[in-house]
């Protein structure tokens, strides 16, 4: 994504059936951020990431990967906003596991693809710069396990 977005609808983690209202926003300068009505994280001092978060948007299907609690805030009428910070967006697709995740063929701009080059498995040297207007980079599959 290059331009703000703004997603409303309901959000859940994959091994939930509670859904949470709420929006989610993305600038291309300060990020993505999920404010929803509820929060993943009912024990007060519970400040742990969620490595999956679904959705259904007025823009369609949205799957979440790798979001950090940011907050939890209570209003005086007792309504709970959770917040928190997805590092990966993926439009169009919910995917309730990792292992559910691959793509043959992807279509992106370049934004942050140096730290994505870094990791390990990828080889810099199979880039193919032939074509300044189309790139392809082959790589080994990468298997982390997902932090909890």
């Amino acid at each position: 994504m290059i331009s703000k977005r703004k997603y409303k609808g309901k959000f859940k983690t994959p091994d939930s059936k509670k859904w949470y209202y709420g929006t989610l926003t993305f600038d291309p300068k300060s990020g993505a951020e999920l404010e929803i009505f509820g929060t993943f994280n009912p024990i007060i001092f519970d400040q742990s990431s969620k490595q999956m978060i679904i959705g259904i948007t007025d823009e369609g299907e949205i799957t979440l990967i790798d979001n950090w609690y940011v907050s939890t805030r209570s209003s005086p009428n007792d309504i709970v906003v959770g917040i928190y910070r997805p590092n990966i967006i993926i439009e169009g697709h919910i995917f309730n596991n990792f292992l559910d995740i691959k793509f043959e063929e992807v279509t992106f701009r370049i934004f942050n693809l140096f730290q994505w080059i870094a990791k390990t498995g990828q080889n810099r040297g199979e880039i193919n710069y032939n074509n300044l207007e189309k790139y392809s980079i082959h790589y080994k599959e990468i298997y982390t396990t997902p932090h909890l």
